[in-house]
């Protein structure tokens, strides 16, 4: 399910974008939904971390602008894909201070839209799926959106954001095939986590980004910290 956050106080506008998203949304055949916000007060009012996707942001707008909008979930739901839209590019500097992921000038074309789209949510590569078989058959998961993977009464439990799968398999059987993807760090025993979802580090527990706290084996703290600050390195050298 993919879930978009509209925030802009024209209706006129609003109306517009949305039409055009569930255009270009029906033929990819995924499942959205689509919430409109008047003004960014409306939408700090309503925020939830991971309740969306992707938000779609007008900057130019009034007590609550754009920019402040796009803080708010930088600082507290950093999953979020952010798209600024505007009509005119003098904020392109700063929207790279709150990492936004495009930048719409209106009135844009529905081409810019779809390549928005495929740039914030590009097609799963296959050689980035995991194979997890369940006792009702077999699910394709894109790495992407694994959290961790927990071992549970010795079989291998999958969080993802919003919720977890049983896997049939063991832990061991399931995270194989993650062992050469760097992303992906054992932190103790029968816990594998992916880097980007972590969240934030307190004390020995890293908090990820569906709010899982799990602990750091002391054995491997040290080695495992110095992973998790290489990674988060590259992550950010990657955006420079």
């Amino acid at each position: 399910m993919l879930r978009i956050a509209i925030i802009d106080d024209l209706s006129a506008d609003r109306a517009v974008l949305r039409e055009a998203l569930e255009r270009e949304l029906a033929p990819r055949s995924a499942a959205f939904t689509i919430e409109e916000f008047a003004s960014g007060e409306e939408f700090t009012a309503a925020f939830v971390p991971r309740r969306y996707d992707a938000a779609f942001i007008d900057i130019y707008m009034g007590e609550v602008s754009g920019m402040e909008v796009a803080r708010l979930l930088y600082h507290r739901d950093p999953a979020c894909r952010i798209i600024f839209l505007t009509t005119s590019q003098e904020f392109m500097l700063e929207s790279y201070a709150v990492r936004a992921t495009y930048y719409l000038v209106k009135p844009f074309a529905e081409e810019r839209l779809r390549q928005a789209l495929d740039f914030c949510f590009p097609a799963p590569d296959p050689s980035d799926l995991l194979t997890v078989p369940t006792k009702s058959g077999v699910q394709m998961l894109s790495r992407r959106e694994i959290v961790c993977i927990e071992s549970i009464a010795r079989h291998g439990v999958v969080r993802l954001c919003e919720y977890s799968i049983e896997s049939a398999a063991t832990f061991a059987e399931l995270t194989a095939p993650l062992e050469t993807d760097n992303r992906f760090l054992g932190i103790g025993r029968g816990i594998l986590i992916q880097l980007g979802h972590v969240a934030a580090q307190e004390g020995s527990d890293f908090i990820m980004d569906n709010g899982l706290r799990l602990p750091i084996a002391r054995r491997c703290r040290s080695e495992v910290l110095r992973s998790f600050q290489a990674f988060a390195l590259r992550e950010m050298e990657r955006g420079l």
